[in-house]
């Protein structure tokens, strides 16, 4: 058998032993051309370094998890993590557990590779390839792709949008620092912007809060925070955000992130005013579901 089709499993508790001895029985796994699987994640205690120290293939997504993924939004949110670590770190998510067609929906969402559990067919003595709910998978997938698609075109609109607003309102847009400090600097501005618009402020290049954040209510009524001189360089939107701008593009929207301060599901739109100012303006994130 080839052995790139042979996938080694071990558990995350067994990663807790001698990290020394479990790498040099992995290492002669990975020569032999073998895949590596953590199993049950989530289930005990293993740590992230450990995982970082091995570098797997797939890590599989204990059912204790995925059982959870529809009911509570903290257990999709630590999948999603999970996914965009995968990401960055080589590695495929694989659900284990999936029962439902609505826990597969929110795997599919958390961007799992692998699924496995009843929701495709109960368990069997004996390996074939038939099993019940063939197509549900793919028609799964067909709806994410779709949704996706939906998702571009209104971020596609929003750039727009807000960007033209922006530039129409540039007259009224304080760019002096002292006059960013005061409460009702961007109390003209926040009243013009779209309705799925619920903050804004504006930073230098290098992230450093100039204004107040202000607050929108849903009949565009203005709240101010007190100026705090906020780091926003440190956040892995701004970063990216700031790339963009240098490249030429006056625009920028970050991917959906949860605020610290309020846990709230929030997208921002970044927009370069000159070459040090920005204004940020954050956006509902049901607006783009």
């Amino acid at each position: 058998m080839d052995p790139r089709r042979i996938v080694v499993e071990v558990t995350e508790e067994e990663l807790l032993g001698d990290i020394d001895v479990f790498s040099r029985i992995i290492a002669k796994y990975r020569s032999a051309g073998c895949m590596l699987a953590i199993d049950d994640f989530g289930k005990g205690s293993g740590s992230i370094d450990r995982i970082a120290y091995i570098n797997p293939d797939i890590i599989k997504i204990d059912k204790s998890i995925v059982q959870r993924v529809d009911v509570q939004q903290s257990f999709f949110d630590v999948c999603r993590a999970m996914s965009a670590f995968g990401d960055v770190s080589g590695f495929d998510l694989l659900f284990e557990g999936v029962e439902t067609p609505f826990q597969l929906e929110r795997c599919v969402a958390a961007k799992g590779r692998y699924f496995q559990g009843f929701v495709f067919s109960p368990a069997r003595p004996e390996i074939d390839s038939g099993f019940e709910n063939r197509d549900l998978l793919n028609d799964l997938l067909c709806l994410k792709v779709y949704r996706d698609r939906v998702k571009l075109d209104q971020r596609n609109n929003i750039q727009v949008e807000l960007g033209q607003t922006i530039e129409q309102l540039r007259p009224v847009i304080p760019m002096e620092e002292k006059r960013l400090a005061d409460r009702n600097s961007l109390a003209e501005l926040g009243k013009a912007l779209p309705y799925y618009c619920i903050r804004c402020f504006i930073c230098d290049s290098d992230g450093r809060q100039l204004s107040p954040v202000v607050n929108l209510g849903p009949r565009r009524q203005v709240t101010a925070t007190d100026y705090t001189s906020s780091a926003w360089l440190f956040h892995e939107f701004f970063e990216r955000g700031v790339d963009a701008l240098h490249c030429g593009h006056k625009g920028f929207l970050s991917n959906l992130y949860k605020t610290v301060e309020s846990k709230q599901d929030v997208v921002t739109y970044m927009h370069e005013l000159r070459s040090d100012r920005l204004l940020c303006v954050d956006i509902m994130s049901s607006y783009l579901s």
